[in-house]
């Protein structure tokens, strides 16, 4: 079975390599485990015709695609060289048993398989610790060592809604990294997308992007939460202000005589508003001498006067308080 797990270890691990090449004993061990690994990939060749990843970093998922030209053991491995959870596998579009081992650095995916030859394998999971921050924007960033042959490695990494890559001005690394990654977008959001022919024991590619901060947008849902808002705040205050602005009734009395104040006194005891006819039935005077009266403060402004079936509604003017 082809260790791709150990092998990645080794290779990213190359500063701690060259700590135990200083001693004459751990030089041994590692000779002894270089062996070891090439007569075990000897025995168990894996070629891999397509391998298409996407990155989402939204919620940092992946989403991995193999094309399974040869598998020569009874299991398939894939090692990536970060912490993963959430594992959702499928072989040949069925759901497959693997399960997650932990590496000193890294995750592999082990899943047990009757398949040898032209199949393929779909892993979906999360993986922590590719983004970071790195001269005052996010930065992500992937390590990929290609252990088994690869005839065609594809990575493209959607953004976050709302991010955009950096100015170059702002930044002393390359912002896409390696550059012959291609930027486009799908109306929405930016992706990178890189494709290569990776050279089988060659250097690892590390992928890198800078990129800025999503910018904070208010959907329909707020706008119009902020603008209800406001209407209330507005709605609040001008009643605040026509009641304090209000002038009692009892100031307009100076200017009334008895009978225009007894006719306002009967629309404050019915909460400022009455039909005319009830007036008529609820005071002493005849219907002709309530209408002049109503017609006096009508044009005094003391009340007013609106037509409402055969009757007219009378209340008190709105700028004064009762």
């Amino acid at each position: 079975m082809l260790r791709w797990g150990l092998v990645e270890y080794l290779y990213l691990n190359q500063e701690k390599n060259r700590r135990f090449l200083r001693d004459k004993d751990s030089m041994k061990k590692l000779l002894v485990c270089l062996l070891l690994l090439a007569s075990i990939s000897t025995a168990s060749a894996t070629v891999v015709a397509h391998e298409n990843v996407t990155v989402d970093l939204e919620d940092s998922s992946f989403d991995v695609n193999l094309d399974i030209r040869e598998l020569t053991s009874d299991s398939l491995t894939y090692v990536i060289a970060y912490p993963i959870d959430n594992l959702e596998a499928k072989i040949n579009g069925e759901k497959a048993g693997c399960y997650v081992k932990d590496l000193q650095i890294g995750s592999e995916i082990h899943c047990r398989t009757n398949k040898t030859s032209n199949f393929t394998a779909h892993f979906r999971f999360q993986a922590s610790g590719i983004t970071s921050d790195r001269e005052s924007v996010n930065y992500f960033q992937y390590t990929r060592a290609f252990r088994v042959p690869t005839d065609n490695y594809r990575l493209k990494v959607v953004l976050p809604e709302d991010s955009g890559i950096v100015n170059d001005e702002n930044i002393s690394q390359p912002v896409i990294s390696p550059s012959y990654g291609q930027t486009g977008s799908d109306g929405q959001r930016i992706f990178v997308e890189w494709q290569t022919n990776p050279r089988l024991g060659g250097e690892p590619i590390t992928f890198s992007i800078f990129y800025n901060e999503p910018e904070e947008d208010f959907g329909l849902v707020q706008y119009i939460g902020i603008a209800l808002l406001a209407a209330l705040i507005l709605l609040l205050g001008f009643s605040v202000w026509r009641r304090i602005s209000k002038i009692d009734i009892s100031e307009a009395y100076e200017d009334l005589d008895q009978d225009q104040k007894d006719i306002v006194e009967l629309l404050r005891e019915n909460e400022g508003s009455m039909l005319q006819k009830d007036v008529v039935d609820s005071s002493e005077y005849s219907k002709a001498k309530v209408s002049g009266v109503v017609s006096e403060l009508v044009d005094k402004g003391v009340i007013e006067k609106e037509k409402e079936g055969r009757s007219n509604k009378l209340k008190i003017s709105d700028k004064y308080s009762f």
